[in-house]
Formats: C-alpha cells, sequence, structure tokens
C-alpha cells in the first residue's frame, strides 16, 4: 500500500526539536544553512501523505518552525514551544514567519518572535500551533489513533522519523531526508530501543541529555 502517513518526532522524552547551533557573533549573515532548512520545509509541504508531529519534549527554534510546518500535531503535556531568533541573534532561515502567521494570526506571530516567550503544550493548543494534547505516556497511543484515522480506507504504511535536529537543520547529509523524499530504505533498528507506531522504519536518533541554555 506504500506509504500513507509520516510521523516526525524526537528521540528521547526531552526534545522534538531544538533547531540548529548558534552561529558566531560576528557582524555577518550566516547563509549557508538556509538552503537546506527551505528544502526540507518544501518537502514536507509537497508532500502527498499527512505529515504528523509528534512533540515529545522541546520544540524550541528551528522545532518549533518544524512541528507548524508538519500538517498536524499532537503534542506531550511536558512539551515546550518556543522561537528564540531574536534572543540569539538568528532570523527565520525557511517560512517560519509566513506559516507561523497562518497558524496563529498575525498579532500572536509577532508576539512569538519578538518576545520570545515559553509556552505550553495547553497554551500551544489554545493558539493553534498544537491540534491534541496528550498526557506524556499516551502520546505514541494518541498518535497512533490519529494515524490510523488518517490512513483509514486508505492502506496502514507509516513512516516514524526520529529526528536530530543537528543532521537536519544544519544541513547535513540526512537519511531522514533521503527516505521522505523516497530515497535509500529506512533502518530497522536505530539501537535506541525505541518502539514502532506501525512503523516502516527508524531513522535518525540524537543523545541530548542536558538542556540547553536556550530552552
Amino acid at each position: 500500500a506504500g506509504v500513507r502517513v509520516v510521523v516526525i518526532t524526537g528521540a528521547g522524552d526531552r526534545f522534538f526539536c531544538i533547531g540548529g547551533e548558534k552561529e558566531p557573533n560576528d557582524g555577518q549573515l550566516h547563509y549557508h544553512n538556509v538552503p537546506p532548512v527551505v528544502d526540507l520545509y518544501n518537502l514536507i509541504d509537497m508532500m502527498p501523505v499527512p505529515v504528523i508531529a509528534m512533540v515529545n519534549g522541546f520544540a524550541v527554534g528551528g522545532g518549533n518552525v518544524l512541528a507548524n510546518m508538519c500538517d498536524l500535531t499532537v503534542a506531550s503535556e511536558q512539551a515546550t514551544f518556543r522561537q528564540v531568533g531574536p534572543a540569539m541573534g538568528s532570523y527565520d532561515a525557511g517560512f517560519g514567519t509566513w506559516y507561523l502567521e497562518d497558524s496563529v494570526g498575525r498579532k500572536r506571530a509577532k508576539e512569538i518572535w519578538y518576545l520570545n516567550r515559553k509556552y505550553t503544550a495547553k497554551e500551544a493548543q489554545a493558539m493553534g500551533l498544537a491540534n491534541e494534547v496528550a498526557p506524556h505516556a499516551q502520546l505514541r497511543e494518541r498518535t497512533e489513533a490519529l494515524r490510523r484515522r488518517l490512513g483509514a480506507g486508505a492502506g496502514t504504511g507509516t513512516v516514524l522519523v526520529v529526528l536530530d535536529s543537528d543532521l537536519l537543520i544544519e544541513g547535513r547529509n540526512s537519511p531522514a531526508r533521503e527516505l521522505l523524499a523516497g530515497g535509500p530504505p529506512p533502518k530497522a533498528d536505530a539501537g535506541r530501543g525505541e518502539q514502532k507506531l506501525a512503523v516502516a522504519g527508524i531513522v535518525v536518533s540524537s543523545s541530548r541529555d542536558r538542556l540547553p541554555a536556550a530552552c
């Protein structure tokens, strides 16, 4: 039946995606990260199947944009959403401001980008950044229920993409991108004990064990 739904989540229990590393403060604009980010957002936007963001923790900076780019977002109660561009001396490298305004409205989008506040999952849901909020222990179950509803009558093939934010936002060659673009088949097991979700495979895993100061 092929892939009917794509689910994007973060490795572990604390981070969905926290964007890229801060560029050096040398007074220059560093554009080398922009094309890969735009490429990824275009890929999600044009994909002919629904893409679900399963936000299992911090969605910060580029991670907040990534969650918003997905068609639907299911967030854990422990998730945190935040933009940090101005606070980090950075800028929107893709469709972040454009799609954010569509999701939450112009005034709220400016608040998110100008003030860099942290928002709980419930606050994110209230403003339109998340469709559903689930207890953390039920996040996969609730996402799976949504996946089944989306795939009803159209096959059940699903891909679970476990992201390392560095691989995506910094623009290194990412097996996640290859998979979404129909490239090499996913690994059978990423060696992290991740439970599959009716899943074709786990692509990338991460080992973040400390909370970055930006969060």
